[in-house]
Formats: C-alpha cells, sequence, structure tokens
C-alpha cells in the first residue's frame, strides 16, 4: 500500500513537471549618461540655466519568444512612454573614456531596448505602486508584475562604436 501511494505521488510529480510552463527568466539591464551643453545657457534674466541632459539605455533580457506587454516606465518617480524594439544584435558595446564597456552581453535570450520617448503628464503620487518611490527605475507590466533597478549605473557622455 505504502509503494502504490509513493509510486503515485512520483507519478504525479514527474508529469507535472513534464507539462509545467516554462519560468519566464526576465533581467533588467539599465545604464545613463548625463552630459551638459558646453556653453552655460542664460534665460530672460540673464540667470544661469541648467542644461543638462539625461539619456538613458534600458534593455529587457527575456527568455520568452514573446513580445514583453509593458505598461509604463517610470523613472525617478515620473511615468514615461517609451518604444520597445527588438535587439537584434549582441553585444552591445559602449565606448567610454578609459575603454569599452560591454552593456549587454551575447546571450541565446532575446533582447528587447526601451526607447524612452517622453514624460506622461501623470499623478505619481496616487497610480503607483511603492516601487516607484524606492527605486530609480521601474518597468511595469499589463500583468502588475513589476521590475526594479535601485539605481542606474552612469555611463560616459561619449558615442556608441
Amino acid at each position: 500500500m505504502l509503494h502504490k501511494l509513493v509510486f503515485s505521488c512520483l507519478i504525479v510529480f514527474l508529469l507535472g513537471t513534464a507539462f509545467a510552463q516554462p519560468s519566464t527568466n526576465n533581467k533588467l539591464i539599465a545604464y545613463k549618461t548625463i552630459s551638459s551643453g558646453g556653453a552655460p545657457m542664460l534665460n530672460e534674466n540673464g540667470q544661469s540655466v541648467n542644461s543638462t541632459n539625461t539619456t538613458y539605455f534600458v534593455y529587457l533580457s527575456t527568455n520568452s519568444t514573446v513580445q514583453p506587454n509593458i505598461q509604463c516606465i517610470y523613472i525617478n518617480q515620473k511615468a514615461y512612454r517609451f518604444k520597445l524594439e527588438k535587439v537584434t544584435s549582441l553585444p552591445i558595446i559602449r565606448v567610454q573614456n578609459n575603454g569599452k564597456k560591454v552593456l549587454v552581453k551575447n546571450t541565446k535570450q532575446k533582447v528587447w531596448q526601451l526607447l524612452i520617448v517622453d514624460e506622461i503628464a501623470t499623478n505619481t503620487q496616487e497610480s503607483t505602486s511603492e516601487n516607484v518611490f524606492k527605486n530609480e527605475l521601474v518597468v511595469s507590466f499589463r500583468s502588475k508584475k513589476e521590475m526594479v533597478v535601485k539605481q542606474l549605473e552612469e555611463l560616459d557622455p561619449t558615442v556608441y562604436e
């Protein structure tokens, strides 16, 4: 009797693992560059104006063949529109002042770049999770799942190779 129970449990376990949905292994990779625009700018009153520009490089690596269903991106508690583009050539390398930096390694996973388009005027306090206030970057999926990056790595303001 005990052998039949153990054998039955073993069969159920093996069938369950054989037909289970494969887990999706997502990885969020993100960087930023901060550049200033040469000569200081002045406003109409002759006062100096901060002329820095921040560029974001956000990538999502996933083993799923389906395009990610992303709802919104939050950077520094602000919501942004984005374009999702499939990356067709890996690795992604950027030239830095001190040499080359691999932003995204060569992988068998699918890699998507999230291109930031513009800021969305929204009341972040009302519509978002606690993660938005604790992390520099939050990617919110339509499934209500979120991926976060606490603090983005800052790159030299240089060009791609």
